[in-house]
């Protein structure tokens, strides 16, 4: 799954290493695909090495990824983290704002269910109508 989500030219994916060369951190944008959603896109797998957070790698990390997404048009911004994990506390101390949980909608490598809590972030942006597909068309209209 981690190759063919690396191997997908629609995704971007930011690796930060350390001085020996080893990732510590990495992070990835996946555009949505879906006609109705080309202002959106999932940050998937926002990942600091224990031994390296609190010096920021995170925060650059995000900022590299919003600018790439804002480049693209992207502006809203959806990611999931697990419920009750401190990542929810850093996403929402960095703009993001809760939008629910999803009972039962990611599992752990046992094959626990564990409810992601889901998080948003509207980037600065100008309103683009021509963006977001109107959900009525007109059959008249050409």
């Amino acid at each position: 799954m981690v190759a063919h989500a690396l191997a997908d030219p629609g995704h971007v994916t930011w690796v930060a290493r350390d001085d020996d060369g080893r990732i510590v951190g990495v992070v990835q944008l996946r555009p949505a695909q879906e006609a109705t959603g080309r202002h959106r896109a999932d940050v998937n797998k926002v990942l600091v090495h224990t031994q390296v957070r609190e010096r920021g790698l995170g925060q650059r990390l995000m900022a590299s990824l919003e600018r790439a997404a804002a480049e693209r048009g992207r502006w809203l911004l959806i990611l999931e983290t697990q419920t009750g994990s401190p990542a929810e506390h850093w996403y929402e101390r960095r703009g993001r704002s809760r939008i629910g949980v999803l009972a039962d909608h990611a599992a752990a490598p046992t094959a626990r269910s564990h409810p992601p809590h889901s998080f948003t972030k509207a980037l600065p942006h100008e309103a683009d109508p021509a963006a977001i597909p109107s959900a009525h068309t007109d059959p008249t209209s050409s």
